[in-house]
């Protein structure tokens, strides 16, 4: 976590995290993006568009593009949360964080034998309307790593939280 993330994690109150509008939006968003998400060959991809139930991945090219296979599944699942649901006047933070639990808890549940990382960015959480809040995810694969820009999480100009799992 950077230390912009940490700043605004420390303005916000529990009860933010437990708004009834917050867990309302979670669902919402749940049915539409996270059910989606599903195991494709070598990936854990979600598949916003049902467009990879027959798809035959070029891994040569993939390994040629992206280099890692995990730097695939990070451009292939970022997710924009203003792009699924209507976030009116909800505070990002506390939504941004109730997905990425839902997440978590599927993920784990869905694909036991894999651990994870995620990460929520924002250049502005709390801006109205709503500026870019994604979620990110990719399979930890030991040879791999994370995949990010820098190793310097406060390098990054926007909030940053990572978390394996």
């Amino acid at each position: 976590m950077n230390e912009q993330m940490k700043d605004e994690l420390a303005a916000m109150s529990i009860s933010d995290l437990e708004s009834p509008i917050v867990n309302e939006k979670v669902k919402e968003f749940s049915d539409k993006v996270f059910s989606k998400i599903k195991a494709v060959g070598p990936f854990i991809l979600c598949d916003e568009k049902d467009e990879y139930d027959h798809h035959i991945f070029d891994l040569e090219h993939i390994s040629k593009t992206f280099q890692l296979y995990s730097g695939f599944e990070n451009f292939q699942n970022e997710i924009r949360i203003c792009d699924y649901i209507d976030v009116g006047n909800v505070s990002q933070l506390p939504l941004a964080l109730k997905l990425l639990e839902t997440l978590k808890k599927k993920l784990q549940k869905e694909h036991p034998n894999h651990n994870f990382f995620t990460w929520i960015s924002s250049h502005n959480l709390d801006c109205s309307p709503p500026g870019t809040v994604e979620i990110r995810f990719h399979v930890f694969r030991e040879n791999e790593g994370m995949i990010l820009l820098t190793d310097d999480l406060d390098g990054y100009d926007n909030s940053l939280l990572v978390e394996k799992f």
